[in-house]
């Protein structure tokens, strides 16, 4: 039998942008009174998703072997290992690339993910430009100042600039 430890959506691990990408997962599974082999192929830990027309790449997946006294033992991407009763097998997955300007994004889009754990506070305010109180409501007119300066910004670089910052 398999225990499933934790099974969990990673908040600040999409990429951002206009529309940002999924999330990544971390999963960690247990094997119960027996050990357990693994084989798996991992993608996105040494090209994670890029983003698009601007947006961010997402985080980087990984794997781990978490031992009996809890330390995190990194696996290969490419491994068939024994995980044995009291460790675990950790799995990073990888989430999508954003697609789009950056700071652009709905500022209640992204009070909804700073709601619903999937964005943090700080992501909010240093990624997308919105700033989000300890009581998670936005700050409009902090959000509306930062939104401006970067429109400013922008609009004092050269247009060559500008591709330099974006993926495509």
């Amino acid at each position: 039998p398999i225990h499933v430890q934790t099974r969990r959506l990673i908040a600040d691990s999409e990429g951002a942008g206009r529309f940002r990408g999924a999330p990544g997962i971390e999963v960690e599974l247990r094997p119960v009174s027996c050990r357990m082999e693994a084989g798996f192929v991992a993608d996105g830990n040494i090209h994670n998703p890029l983003g698009a027309r601007g947006g961010e790449a997402a985080a980087k997946s990984d794997q781990f072997r978490r031992t009996r006294g809890g330390e995190l033992e990194r696996l290969d991407q490419c491994s068939q290992v024994w995980i044995e009763d009291g460790e675990a097998l950790v799995s990073i997955a990888c989430g999508g690339g954003g697609y789009g300007e950056l700071k652009t994004l709905d500022p209640a889009r992204v009070l909804s993910d700073v709601r619903e754990g999937l964005e943090s506070r700080n992501r909010a305010k240093y990624v997308n430009a919105v700033v989000v109180t300890e009581t998670i409501e936005i700050e409009e007119l902090a959000t509306a100042v930062i939104r401006n300066l970067i429109l400013i910004h922008i609009s004092q670089i050269t247009r060559t600039e500008r591709k330099s910052y974006a993926v495509y």
